[in-house]
């Protein structure tokens, strides 16, 4: 079995969504289910995106080319519409700030499907913590109730997503010009390779320069620092941004953490970008979802999309993609195959590979299991059809 198997499900599970030609916000939920995996495959994402963010740096490095995507906070809608319009990973690099539980209602959903692509796209997923991802937040503000709604009596499950967002890259650098974190800077955080030293896993705020990355904000009050409201991080002016980025030699920096009515707002010279990517905010605001791009020469483009409406679980229709380990016998083509490519799998291609089909199909990934299939062999009297793998069920 491919380890990355339940990855594979995941993504090929959402992929079928947002790759429909005519994919529209408002079908997600409805006419579109969502899927809702096992506990199984969860625990098995989780252990594999742990494995590779423990052998991360601390702040990650992407090349120009990218796309930034702000706070999601549980919109599966935005995300999905997001992935639709950049074609998502394979096609385009994306760098996501942080904040991707909690406020929302389908804060597993949105780590889940990050996880799986992520996994599988290590060149062009990376994802970077926001406050949220912190135990003493997430407790409070939603993904743990999510999780024990959905998941009654796995309390394993979220200790095991606190325990991977432990082990998440605090920053990214884009071309060498770009800091992504998701707060910002503060007299504590004057350099990235004060950051750079800071060892994993990081299981709390309490050290500050952790603490002001995820904590603070710009403002127009001031030139330099001042206290902040929320009563952690620090706000932090102009001339505090400027002697930042000319220390340590980039051009701006981008982060997420405040909601902004366009999606994306830009100050201090263009040297500050909030990107909020999470639209009609909490169901209160009509914010638009932002996000921008930083094209191979350096460019900076901002794009917007309209609010979504806000879907919640109890609106929502569900399809359960179950997979446990007392099932791992079972051909993984049953959880990501339409029912037509199914009946694709009894067709014959050759007779003399019949048995080695058989033999080896157990070992492929769900894409190249789907591959096998994509095909019939004609014969003068039609296709000959053999059930290649007879213990197949069609769900």
């Amino acid at each position: 079995m491919n380890e990355k198997f339940a990855a594979e499900i995941v993504y090929m599970k959402y992929r079928s969504i947002y790759m429909r030609k005519n994919l529209s916000a408002l079908s997600i939920g409805t006419e579109i289910e969502i899927p809702k995996f096992s506990k199984f495959i969860l625990t098995e994402l989780i252990e594999l995106a742990k494995e590779k963010m423990m052998k991360e740096d601390i702040v990650t490095r992407v090349p120009n080319g990218t796309y930034v995507v702000g706070d999601l906070h549980g919109s599966i809608v935005d995300l999905l519409m997001i992935l639709k319009h950049t074609k998502g990973p394979g096609y385009r690099k994306i760098v996501f700030l942080g904040d991707y539980v909690d406020r929302g209602d389908f804060s597993i959903e949105v780590i889940t499907l990050l996880l799986a692509l992520y996994v599988l796209f290590p060149k062009d997923i990376f994802l970077i913590r926001g406050n949220h991802e912190f135990r003493s937040v997430n407790l409070k503000y939603g993904f743990y109730q999510q999780i024990m709604d959905d998941y009654p009596n796995c309390a394993s499950i979220y200790e095991s997503f606190n325990d991977l967002f432990n082990y998440m890259p605090i920053a990214a650098i884009i071309g060498e010009t770009t800091l992504c974190v998701h707060g910002g800077i503060s007299t504590n955080f004057g350099s990235i390779s004060s950051l750079e030293k800071i060892p994993r896993p990081i299981v709390d705020f309490s050290n500050p320069i952790i603490c002001d990355v995820m904590w603070s904000d710009p403002t127009d009050r001031s030139s330099i620092y001042l206290e902040n409201p929320r009563g952690k991080g620090q706000l932090f002016g102009c001339i505090a941004l400027h002697n930042f980025l000319m220390k340590n030699q980039i051009l701006r920096i981008m982060r997420g953490h405040q909601c902004v009515m366009n999606g994306v707002d830009t100050i201090m010279n263009s040297s500050c970008y909030t990107i909020f990517s999470s639209s009609n905010y909490c169901d209160q605001q009509t914010n638009s979802c932002g996000i921008v791009k930083i094209t191979e020469e350096g460019e900076v483009l901002q794009y917007y999309f309209d609010p979504v409406r806000r879907l919640t679980k109890n609106m929502a229709n569900f399809t359960n993609v179950e997979l446990t380990s007392s099932s791992m016998s079972v051909p993984l083509v049953r959880l990501v195959l339409p029912k037509p490519l199914v009946a694709l799998c009894f067709s014959m291609k050759s007779p003399t590979r019949i048995s080695s089909d058989r033999r080896n199909f157990g070992k492929l990934s769900p894409s190249k299991q789907l591959k096998m299939f994509s095909s019939t062999k004609t014969t003068t009297t039609g296709s000959l059809a053999v059930p290649i793998i007879p213990q197949l069920r069609i769900s």
